[in-house]
């Protein structure tokens, strides 16, 4: 059983077994961790992925030249049948080009597009099997 499948089975059995309010917290929790992850990038100057971002042509540190970038990150909560997602955008303008690069300029990714990180995965794991312990043990 690979990562994917077992986040899900256990996603199933936390939606099955715990409360909305449960629900919900755990949910807050694993919104925490995905700030903390975005975080670390700036720190380390790597991406999710552990690849180094592209040194802007102008030198100095990539991504990290007013922090505004930095600090515009935000994380909403949104219900979405019976479970939660959480939805990731950033205030400054430039942001979406940065992600996604340009013609003349390589991407510099800091939010997943569509595979969620090795290490986030084995994180929101950690985070969905101890509510679901927690759930178990009443």
């Amino acid at each position: 059983m690979n990562g994917d499948d077992v986040l899900r089975r256990l996603e199933v059995a936390l939606t099955k077994l715990a409360s909305p309010q449960t629900q919900q917290r755990a949910a807050m929790e694993i919104r925490d961790f995905t700030a903390q992850q975005i975080d670390a990038q700036y720190a380390t100057g790597r991406d999710m992925y552990g690849n180094p971002w592209p040194t802007p042509k102008t030198g100095g540190r990539a991504m990290v030249r007013t922090s505004a970038l930095r600090s515009g990150y935000r994380l909403r909560l949104e219900r979405v049948g019976t479970g939660y997602r959480i939805a990731i955008s950033n205030t400054q303008p430039y942001a979406g080009y940065l992600q996604s690069g340009t013609p003349t300029m390589k991407a510099r990714t800091h939010v997943p597009r569509g595979i969620i990180p090795p290490m986030w995965r084995v994180g929101y794991q950690k985070i969905i099997q101890q509510w679901f312990e927690r759930e178990m043990r009443g």
